[in-house]
């Protein structure tokens, strides 16, 4: 499978809704089988905007926007150099505050526009960044009706991404990373968003009112308060603007682009991951002993699943001591007494790797075992304690202790060389005993725009977020598969 499908499986296939996308017969007659011309990005100088000219999208007052040091400035605002006419290439000053953004455009090959931009601190002092917006619109039309123009969001998270329509009040017009937006009756597909997504919080919102219709187009990057230090310049995520006739194919060309620019390729497995998780149907907690759950159907599996490529079972909870979350590496032998080695050899001879759930954000309230020592190393609230990442903790010996005496779960901080450290060293000892397959859950706690942070290098949300991924998998190893859960 290519890498675009299944980049594409991850933000498409849950749209709800999808056969309302579909479009016309394509031996129906008429204006429906015009295909539009590729759009043409233009500078207009004299108005400090970008323009998009296209005979099927109507597209008014493209600016360029941001926030810094708590004030809002826009490009009409600045001074502007032209490096190059067309494609655009310009840069733009803001001398009171000290900020050089440098804007570029480049055709892509499938007839898009992608937008590069870099900001530079050309002042003394460190300039407090939140949300950057490579493009701010006013009206937009897409074909000449808004009564067939359906948009498909991206959720940002687990859940579903549900198609809707530009005009229906009761549609959610934010997304993160993109729209996809498609004028069925006229065949006109218009796609905006961004193919990088590791830096700063990629956001897109739009608004709708009747007569008006669709305005106020907005794809920003939020800093969340990050600090771009003096002489210091930052990236800003690369936008990509499509117009032309087929939506799929826009998404598919997205889709390249982003696993083209992403730091780390995506892994592509060869087999699927066929697996059980190691409690379905059963009370591993209380009723039966989890050792005998997972040997008992272990070897169901390997009697009559035998050549249906079943390679995985995963433990969730109970393999930790107390079943309580956070200790990673302690043993809970009263559910598993035969200790892990044992499990994992006796998997093994059945052809089946055995695979645990681990947040990799959390520790417990108590700090015990191999947390001691960890105290220091989380994000805190804002009167300096640590900040929950989940309140009573619900499973295990959790789960029969009245719901106020329960811990609670706080989040590691990602920018946190020992939070890091510690998660690193988790999952390679783990890796040690023989663990291939892992549900990492719970992501979300350590995705936020927490200002409180070690590194204040380290931009806020997506980019500290990504410095825990990338821990987990360089202890995890390349060879083992990590399902994501419960996060962005």
């Amino acid at each position: 499978m290519n890498m675009h499908r299944q980049l594409l499986s991850l933000l498409v296939i849950f749209c709800a809704g999808v056969t309302a996308w579909s479009a016309a017969p394509k031996n129906d007659a008429g204006p429906s089988e015009t295909k539009p011309a590729p759009a043409t990005v233009r500078l207009n100088a004299k108005e400090k905007k970008i323009e998009l000219t296209s005979q099927a999208i109507t597209l008014q007052d493209w600016n360029l926007g941001l926030e810094a040091n708590g004030q809002r400035i826009d490009s009409a605002m600045a001074e502007m150099e032209i490096l190059r006419e067309q494609p655009p290439h310009f840069r733009l000053s803001f001398p009171k505050l000290g900020i050089l953004w440098t804007v570029r455009a480049e055709a892509d090959v499938a007839g898009a526009t992608l937008l590069y931009s870099t900001l530079e601190n050309k002042s003394s002092k460190p300039i407090k960044l939140g949300k950057v917006s490579p493009m701010e619109t006013g009206p937009v039309r897409i074909g000449q009706s808004d009564e067939s123009v359906v948009f498909l969001p991206e959720s940002g998270s687990q859940g579903p991404s549900r198609l809707g329509r530009i005009a229906d009040p009761n549609s959610d017009r934010s997304s993160q990373i993109k729209f996809q937006f498609y004028n069925r009756a006229e065949r006109v597909a218009f796609h905006v968003g961004f193919v990088t997504f590791t830096h700063a919080n990629p956001q897109l919102q739009f608004k709708y009112s009747d007569p008006a219709g669709m305005h106020g187009l907005n794809a920003f990057c939020d800093f969340g308060g990050w600090q771009l230090q003096p002489g210091q310049s930052t990236p800003v995520e690369t936008l990509y603007v499509a117009v032309g006739s087929d939506p799929y194919a826009q998404l598919e060309r997205w889709a390249d682009l982003a696993v083209a620019a992403a730091p780390v390729r995506p892994r592509v497995w060869d087999d699927p991951p066929i697996g059980w998780v190691g409690f379905t149907f059963v009370d591993q907690f209380f009723v039966e002993r989890y050792e005998d759950v997972v040997l008992r159907n272990a070897a169901a599996i390997q009697r009559r699943l035998k050549g249906f490529g079943v390679h995985y079972i995963w433990v969730s909870i109970g393999n930790m001591e107390g079943g309580i979350p956070g200790d990673w590496l302690s043993w809970n032998r009263c559910a598993f007494p035969s200790g892990h080695e044992y499990l994992i050899e006796r998997l093994r001879q059945l052809d089946i790797k055995l695979g645990f759930w681990v947040a990799p954000f959390w520790v417990n309230g108590a700090f015990s075992g191999g947390q001691n020592g960890l105290q220091d190393a989380t994000l805190k609230g804002r009167d300096g304690s640590p900040l929950i990442a989940y309140e009573h903790l619900m499973w295990g010996q959790a789960s029969t202790m009245p719901v106020e005496k329960r811990p609670n779960a706080y989040t590691l901080d990602p920018t946190n060389p020992k939070a890091l450290g510690y998660i690193r060293d988790t999952f390679a000892t783990l890796r040690q005993w023989g663990i291939r397959y892992y549900m990492i859950d719970f992501l979300g706690a350590g995705a936020g725009m927490n200002n409180a942070q070690h590194d204040p290098t380290a931009v806020p949300g997506v980019e500290a977020y990504c410095k825990m991924l990338a821990a987990v998998r360089e202890g995890a190893g390349d060879d083992t598969y990590l399902l994501a859960s419960s996060g962005p």
